[in-house]
């Protein structure tokens, strides 16, 4: 009997502190530098941490699967790897995330303000388990659908309770519902028979708005302005897109959105220039990008126009190259990125309207190089720093060397090397695909996130 007393009083305490430590540690990895932590303690953690979270608690959970999750995507790019288990892993964090959103977007549905960005969020992770590991259940697509509808019309409401007191307000929450829907429509042919109606009011209704936002703030805010036509465009540009059957005065005004934002984003632009060169450059970015889009559609555009966009590449490559050039060796990050964005302005003007300009060219190799050699610098101290993030900055140079490789070949070796390097080093996620599809760069920085 004495020595079956011993043996439960050594199993008791073992159950207690193994509690404990794993509380404990739920809390400490909530605040923990995580790229200070090795391949082995990252999926160790991940998978003790899985084990400890208490799915009742929704508000909790959301923050602690969230941090998981994290951990499983640092514990990818590290390791380039990304096996069975560990994506079983990070789609639970994902889906316990989303339902947690679920819970509490049902739980607050008197408050449609409240249960919107519940819905947003849910949405928008049940959207990424799907597009990273498709094989769901077919529960999780219902759970994405029902996502989709419920936030779409919660955020209608709320834009109906503020239309005609805060337009502001009003032309964001159709903007967020719009997406919802929208996904919505593009993803699953069962539509109810309200979504299209509510879906195309959103769309007009806020398109309108913020044109009207737009023309109150140009000229005292030419970049607000901008800004504000961005937004409409986007609105206005699915409905003319999905719905071509408009009347003219829709039309005409989506044409003008494009039009009036290209040359607020140059007024903005040309105010900054040389007083604040990155609001300088961005404003170009988003200018000339607004331009482009208005030459597409317009076949006879007058010259104006056209020399407009023209300048506003130009303009816009020179200003992202003294932004980069002055940040260059105190933050590479921003040097890089620049001179990214710089290096896609003069592709895209080197591409419309030709290489006849030798100082073009040349500005055009210097960024792509630049913004190679600032990738790799970066990239080299995040990994020095075991940072995952320098996976990404691999795949940025590697997609840098690559398009000044092509373009410009008679480069001496050490590039070559380098771009071998970033190559072998890089994430397995394509990276920075908008520097070939020109699209994708008008959107990458037209897009407004929310």
């Amino acid at each position: 009997m004495k020595k079956a007393r011993k043996n439960q009083a050594k199993k008791k305490p073992k159950l207690i502190n193994k509690n404990i430590r794993i509380n404990s540690q739920l809390e400490q990895f909530m605040t923990v530098d995580l790229n200070s932590l090795t391949t082995t303690q990252l999926i160790e953690e991940a998978n003790l941490l899985n084990k400890a979270v208490d799915d009742t608690q929704p508000e909790q959970v959301l923050e602690q699967r969230a941090r998981i999750a994290e951990m499983v995507e640092i514990w990818m790019k590290k390791t380039q790897q990304v096996p069975e288990w560990a994506a079983t892993l990070h789609a639970k964090q994902l889906i316990g995330s989303a339902l947690a959103c679920d819970a509490l977007a049902v739980a607050n549905k008197s408050d449609d303000d409240i249960a919107a960005g519940y819905w947003l969020e849910g949405s928008l992770l049940f959207s990424q388990v799907l597009s990273l590991y498709p094989s769901q259940p077919e529960w999780v697509v219902t759970y994405h659908q029902k996502h989709l509808l419920e936030g779409g019309a919660a955020f209608d409401r709320v834009a109906q309770a503020t239309k005609g007191t805060d337009d502001l307000k009003t032309a964001g929450n159709w903007l967020k519902g719009s997406a919802l829907l929208g996904e919505y429509i593009k993803l699953y042919p069962n539509a109810p028979e309200w979504l299209t109606p509510m879906y195309t009011k959103q769309l007009l209704e806020g398109g309108m708005i913020y044109d009207r936002l737009a023309d109150t703030a140009k000229n005292s805010d030419d970049g607000k302005a901008a800004d504000y036509w961005v937004n409409g465009v986007l609105l206005l540009g699915r409905l003319v897109a999905q719905y071509p059957e408009q009347p003219e005065w829709v039309v005409r005004l989506f044409e003008k959105q494009f039009l009036e934002g290209g040359v607020a984003g140059d007024r903005a632009a040309s105010a900054n220039k040389g007083a604040d060169d990155t609001a300088a450059a961005d404003n170009w970015i988003k200018g000339s990008a607004l331009l482009w889009q208005y030459l597409k559609t317009m076949a006879d555009a007058p010259e104006w126009v056209v020399n407009s966009h023209k300048k506003q590449l130009l303009e816009g490559a020179l200003a992202c190259d003294r932004v980069a050039a002055a940040s260059k060796g105190v933050d590479d990050v921003k040097a890089a990125d620049y001179w990214t964005k710089g290096a896609l302005l003069l592709g895209r003007y080197l591409k419309l309207y030709g290489n006849d300009q030798e100082w073009v060219l040349n500005a055009h190799a210097k960024q792509l190089l630049e913004g190679s050699v600032a990738c790799h610098r970066v990239a080299t101290d995040k990994k020095a720093q075991n940072d995952a993030a320098a996976a990404d900055f691999w795949a940025q140079a590697t997609v840098l060397f690559g398009q000044l490789l092509a373009d410009y070949p008679e480069q001496p070796e050490w590039v070559v090397n380098h771009r071998d390097i970033a190559k072998a080093n890089a994430s397995a996620t394509p990276y920075l695909a908008q520097l070939i599809d020109l699209d994708a760069f008008d959107k990458a920085f037209c897009v407004k996130k929310k």
